[in-house]
């Protein structure tokens, strides 16, 4: 009898080894679906994207390039200034340098 529990335990460990690694698979399987109409997905918008952005002969005016320029560099700056008005502003101490002793 006293050899009968260390199997017994073995076994039970066994089958909730098994259980988990059978969850574990089937939880995968959910993974590697989801990450598959996921890239589907990420593949659509990214022929959308390329057919406008490809079919855009309008780009190809100087006048348009500038506009575009103009507008990106005014939203940067603008966040930019967010960015500073966001942050709290500190004091720095400057350094004096002096060329003499003062005794």
């Amino acid at each position: 009898m006293s050899s009968d529990v260390p199997q017994i335990i073995l076994i039970g460990v066994i089958v909730i080894l098994a259980i988990v690694l059978v969850i574990l698979g089937v939880q995968i399987f959910f993974l590697i679906k989801e990450s598959k109409e996921t890239l589907k997905k990420v593949n659509k918008i990214l022929d959308g994207a390329s057919g406008i952005v490809g079919n855009a002969s309008f780009l190809s005016n100087p006048l348009v390039k500038i506009l575009i320029g103009t507008a990106l560099t005014f939203f940067v700056g603008k966040k930019k200034i967010k960015e500073e008005r966001s942050k709290p502003q500190q004091i720095k101490e400057e350094k004096v340098r002096r060329f003499f002793r003062r005794s």
